[in-house]
This record gives structure tokens, sequence and C-alpha cells, in this order.
């Protein structure tokens, strides 16, 4: 549902959103506070 809610509500900035899953195994070695910091980094608007 929230990748539904993505596609609707942010149809122009998909190439600036990020859908992630915490159960990835990437969050072994890094937190929640990385991801975001490298997403503002690279210039993205909308993490959900």
């Amino acid at each position: 549902m929230l990748l539904q809610h993505i596609k609707l509500s942010l149809a122009n900035e998909l190439d600036k959103t990020l859908y992630v899953s915490l159960d990835s195994i990437w969050f072994s070695n890094h937190t929640l506070v990385d991801l975001a910091d490298d997403f503002v980094k690279k210039g993205m608007s909308f993490l959900r």
C-alpha cells in the first residue's frame, strides 16, 4: 500500500524518492541515520 501511495502522491518526484525495507541486510551494518545522511547528500527529497 505504501508503494501505491508513493506512486500516486509523488508521481512527479519519483526520481527523488526512496522506499526501503528496514529488514534489508544493509541495516545489519548501517543505521537509518546513515541512510538518511547519504540520501540527503545525494540531493534526494522524499524518504518513506
